[in-house]
């Protein structure tokens, strides 16, 4: 109906509202799930409604596991501890590590049962 209206496609959530459908929301998942649709969902959305599959630039970074995070800390506690001698890092320590990818990162180094309790 949007289309035949002739309006053009959301690109951004909430822009256009359609019978309670967030067309730009809609459009924005499409994009960013174009590998679970089927190759005629694919054909339709970009020869029918000029949809095309998100860029890399566009897609979300992925979540970091539980696996990579405790791995990410226990990197910066190693290098603090090598560092400083001690395992009693203050409250805010930002730690800055060099990840698998070789590149630089600040991480908030978090030691949990560190010192006396109170």
């Amino acid at each position: 109906m949007h289309l035949d209206a002739g309006e053009a496609l959301p690109t951004t959530a909430g822009d256009v509202v359609r019978r309670g459908e967030d067309l730009g929301r809609w459009v924005t998942l499409v994009r960013l799930g174009w590998d679970q649709l089927t190759g005629a969902q694919q054909w339709m959305c970009e020869h029918v409604l000029g949809i095309h599959l998100a860029s890399d630039d566009e897609k979300p970074k992925p979540r970091t596991s539980q696996a990579d995070k405790w791995a990410m800390n226990y990197r910066a506690a190693k290098q603090f501890y090598e560092r400083e001698g001690h395992l009693r890092v203050p409250r805010e320590h930002i730690e800055t590590i060099v990840g698998e990818d070789q590149e630089e990162r600040d991480h908030k180094l978090e030691i949990s049962g560190a010192g006396p309790r109170r």
